[in-house]
């Protein structure tokens, strides 16, 4: 992963300076729980300026893949809440599991409902189509009941 290919271009690169303030400003809980980890760090070091902006920056981008900035971080700079490979994997062998199963007993006295994992992200994306459809519905609700419809 590079940084470099969330913020400028190879043609106009952005010095590591301001890359590294655009980071702390827009993920400073996650930037500084994850330095935090590396043994005698903290992100106060940076601010000080007993760390360049570089070395904050190669910290972060060669993270451990479940500490929180790689972890939380939208993406180019990390996985946005979403699973590990590993974690997506599972979940995958999971849920074929699980459906191989339910149509075994589909309709029958022991018939299983299977449980499917998804993911953080897909989660978020559900709940937000599932209130922006309630709030349709409420506003037509109220549209009719304005023109004396309902």
């Amino acid at each position: 992963m590079s940084f470099k290919s969330g913020l400028g271009s190879a043609c106009n690169p952005i010095p590591k300076g301001d890359e590294a303030w655009w980071l702390i400003k827009r993920y400073p809980a996650l930037i500084e729980a994850t330095i935090e980890r590396y043994p005698g760090r903290d992100i106060g070091q940076w601010y000080r300026g007993e760390m360049s902006s570089r070395k904050l920056l190669v910290l972060l981008e060669n993270s451990d893949d479940e500490w929180p900035f790689k972890r939380h971080a939208a993406r180019p700079f990390g996985r946005g809440g979403d699973w590990n490979e590993a974690e997506q994997m599972l979940a995958a062998i999971h849920e074929e599991n699980a459906l191989d199963r339910a149509s075994k007993y589909v309709g029958g006295e022991n018939e299983y409902v299977p449980k499917v994992f998804i993911s953080p992200p897909e989660r978020f994306e559900r709940a937000v189509e599932a209130q922006t459809e309630a709030q349709q519905e409420e506003e037509q609700m109220d549209l009719l009941a304005r023109s004396g419809l309902i």
